[in-house]
């Protein structure tokens, strides 16, 4: 497993550039105006090859060499921002404490670090206030919800949603968190564990088979307008599904993180520890950088592929090299004979990257961002800090920060030696804090996968509604919000193509006629609207009384039976009704008769198969001896009384 490193990371504020994310790194090595993405994956500087630490003493004194350095350019971050991945879906403002008045505004730089969509923003604010609220009624969170909002900038805004007023209610709501975490971490982690990528791929999956049928059909038929809006639909509902459970693994982990961060903090330990030095970077993200690591080692080996990495664009560079062309050489090094060969392995490596990180979008919120996969310049701009500095090595940073952890360890149980329920507290919540950590960025990583085809499915709606004239272009559609635009695309699918007008076509479904006004007039297809009761039908005959409200003419009864009033049901009507009750009660009764096959066995399982024969054997000894006499009795009384009352009558009419 990957571990810690040196930095704790922190979400910035973005320097501007192309599409909000990073700008690209000069010929030094630094990123001008900060890089937040490349801040979260690599830490401020990050490592230099070949300076591992040698593990002697406590984290951050002068006798660790490297981790004083290290300790001494860490930089000063908010707190809870600890070794978390890049993409995130919680909203940092949720889980500050809130008792008493509204708290003001705050930009989510988590979720916006830069302006929203209109899209994106109406998505968060429609989903986000009513599962945290549920979320936090269930984790007994510091909060009663986020309250969201967006101001002029398209930037979103957060407050938390106080719990009340009462004293109090913060300490027995973190009395309850405590009580109640470890057994909601240990639900989601056994869930994750044992069928959650599966259950997220076979979603991914099934978004897949939806949605690239429907990018090869033609974008102007109403047909592909409707069937886009239902999978959006799909989209929304599988998404809802799965924003539930990975809120509530973000929450556990930022809050067991900032506890485990307050308990190094109460003890005091030599070196000043942080919490990052003790949990370990989530694998999936750690393979980032050393992936990117490795690729700029095999590029080194050919000029042409060192040449594309001098200055940027770089995409457009390396998609001439891969199609043949090699930019950037003069004609010494064009003869030279290590360019004959083409740079295969790279673009091997290369594919292999995009294969597995292919997905990832910053931010992650912004459904418009374009991922790896479709736009890689802000990757090849982090690829290139490689080729800059050779000195930057990942697997030397993890090397480094798996040695502090296990020193930082050896002065926790040196300093706390006899103090074990101290001791016990730090482990505890080391634990939590490291597997909902590593959770929280595997299930982040696949709803990555499924963010992917949601945008591919707003996309091509756009191209449906821009195919009819009802946007200028599919981009325009990150302008609506997802009511308006299935609202848009439920009005292409009821709509005749463009020219056309209404169920243009005879093999066109029903459609709604839109008068001059505005208001739908009803289905118009396979009839004439202006004909009266009695019309034609398709076979040239007259239809006797035909309105086109149901097919039910004046002359029906209630429930559509024709005749007089006082009538009877239809035979047929009479049928179905008595083969609906045979049916009914034929499969009642053989399910009650199951049932009672079951009684026996349920108790021969519970091993009271014996006693409760006897129970029964008693039970009709009593019915057999005690009842029945009276019961014989009686009847003989009321029979005899019956036969005199009738001696009686027939004496009356003698």
């Amino acid at each position: 497993m990957s571990t810690g490193k040196r930095e704790r990371n922190a979400p910035a504020n973005p320097a501007p550039g192309a599409a909000g994310l990073p700008p690209e790194a000069t010929s030094d090595g630094a990123a001008p105006g900060g890089a937040p993405f490349l801040e979260a994956l690599f830490g401020e500087v990050g490592t230099r090859a070949g300076s591992t630490d040698d593990g002697a003493g406590a984290p951050g004194t002068p006798s660790t060499g490297t981790a004083a350095a290290g300790a001494a350019r860490r930089p000063t971050m908010p707190p809870g921002t600890g070794p978390r991945a890049p993409w995130t879906f919680l909203p940092r403002t949720w889980l500050e404490p809130a008792a008493g008045p509204s708290s003001p505004w705050r930009i989510e730089e988590g979720l916006s670090p830069r302006p929203l969509t209109p899209y994106s923003a109406a998505l968060w604010q429609e989903t986000l206030p009513t599962l945290t609220a549920r979320i936090s009624r269930d984790l007994s969170l510091p909060s009663d919800g986020v309250d969201l909002a967006v101001d002029e900038h398209g930037r979103l805004l957060g407050r938390p949603h106080p719990v009340g007023r009462a004293p109090g209610v913060l300490t027995w709501r973190a009395a309850r968190h405590g009580w109640t975490a470890g057994r909601q971490a240990a639900t989601l982690v056994r869930w994750w564990d044992e069928a959650g990528p599966r259950t997220l791929l076979a979603d991914a999956g099934e978004l897949r088979l939806r949605v690239i049928p429907l990018e090869r059909q033609d974008p102007g038929d109403p047909a592909t307008a409707r069937e886009w809006r239902r999978v959006l639909e799909r989209c929304r509902e599988i998404w809802l599904t799965h924003l539930d459970r990975m809120l509530r693994l973000e929450a556990l982990a930022t809050l067991s993180f900032w506890q485990l961060e307050a308990l190094l903090d109460a003890f005091r330990l030599p070196g000043s520890p942080r919490a990052a030095d003790l949990v370990p970077v989530p694998g999936v993200v750690a393979e980032i950088p050393q992936r990117l690591w490795h690729l700029a080692a095999r590029g080194r080996e050919d000029p042409a592929v060192t040449a594309v990495f001098t200055e940027p664009p770089y995409h457009s560079r390396l998609s001439r090299l891969a199609a043949g062309v090699r930019p950037g050489l003069d004609r010494s090094v064009a003869a030279s004979p290590t360019q004959a060969a083409h740079p295969a392995p790279f673009f091997a490596l290369w594919h292999q990257f995009l294969e597995r990180y292919g997905y990832v979008a910053w931010p992650a919120a912004e459904l418009a961002a374009p991922t790896w996969a479709e736009d890689p310049e802000p990757v090849l701009a982090l690829l290139a800090r490689f080729f800059h500095d050779r000195r930057l090595s990942p697997i030397a940073d993890e090397i480094n920060a798996r040695r502090r952890q296990q020193a930082l360890e050896a002065t926790i149980a040196r300093h706390l030696a006899r103090r074990p329920v101290d001791r016990g507290r730090i482990a505890e919540t080391r634990r939590l804090a490291e597997v909902t950590v590593r959770v929280a960025a595997e299930m982040g990583y696949h709803m990555l996968v499924l963010r992917s085809w949601w945008r591919r499915a707003v996309l091509g709606a756009g191209r449906a509604l821009a195919a009819r004239g009802l946007l200028e272009e599919p981009a325009a559609v990150w302008r609506l919000t997802p009511h308006e635009l299935e609202a848009a695309l439920a009005a292409a699918g009821t709509r005749g193509a463009p020219g056309r007008g209404p169920g243009g076509g005879p093999d066109d479904p029903p459609s709604a006629a839109f008068g001059a006004d505005g208001i739908e007039h009803g289905p118009t297809h396979g009839a004439n609207a202006d004909s009266p009761a009695g019309g034609v039908d398709a076979a040239g005959g007259t239809r006797q009384g035909s309105t086109g409200a149901g097919g039910r003419s004046p002359v029906d009864g209630p429930g559509g039976r024709r005749g007089a009033e006082g009538d009877e049901p239809d035979d047929a009507l009479r049928e179905q009704a008595r083969r609906r009750a045979n049916a009914i009660f034929r499969y009642a009764g053989i399910a009650y008769f199951a049932l009672l096959a079951l009684i026996p066995v349920i108790m021969a399982r519970q091993g009271v198969l014996w006693i409760g024969l006897v129970e029964m054997a008693r039970l009709l000894v009593e019915v057999v001896l005690i009842f029945a006499p009276v019961a014989a009795v009686a009847a003989a009384v009321l029979l005899g009384r019956r036969r005199r009352s009738g001696r009686g009558d027939r004496n009356t009419k003698a």
